[in-house]
């Protein structure tokens, strides 16, 4: 219920915003700004919802990086399970190189770690602009468990 209330509350805003009705929002704005703001509270359903009726938003960017890069980030396997099979390159790089899985390696955030090597394209062996695999972001912050998915001298 209140993720309804704050997505009521977000599209009000966005509407006194840009001084204008439901009626007079562009089709192109409104979705996305919609999309942005139930990415950012976890809202998966809503999220799959946007994404069947406007699938160029699966290539929008959110706080400089892909939606499924901000979903592993911030640890959301809910997001991350909508958003996956969605993405053409699961292995996209935001502005410092990083993939989804390095962030949710980084994070220690293990399951969504999990849900992402489910997914064959995947590559874990893959290097940011600095050398550092997704193995070196969970060694960097003595993320074991998530070590123990990585690699098998871990486990």
């Amino acid at each position: 219920m209140k993720k309804l209330v704050l997505a009521i509350m977000v599209f009000a805003n966005f509407v006194q915003l840009n001084g204008s009705n439901w009626e007079d929002l562009s089709v192109k704005e409104a979705p996305f700004e919609l999309f942005y703001k139930s990415l950012q509270i976890g809202d998966a359903s809503s999220v799959s919802n946007y994404l069947a009726k406007f699938p160029d938003l699966i290539d929008e960017k959110v706080e400089h990086q892909a939606p499924l890069t901000y979903a592993a980030e911030k640890g959301s396997l809910p997001l991350v399970k909508v958003l996956l099979p969605k993405t053409l390159d699961p292995n996209v790089r935001n502005r410092m190189g990083q993939t989804p899985l390095m962030l949710a390696a980084w994070e220690g955030h293990v399951e969504v770690v999990k849900e992402l090597l489910k997914d064959k394209r995947v590559r874990a062996g893959d290097k940011d602009g600095s050398g550092y695999k997704a193995e070196d972001y969970a060694k960097d912050e003595n993320r074991i468990e998530v070590l123990k998915e990585l690699s098998p001298e871990y486990q």
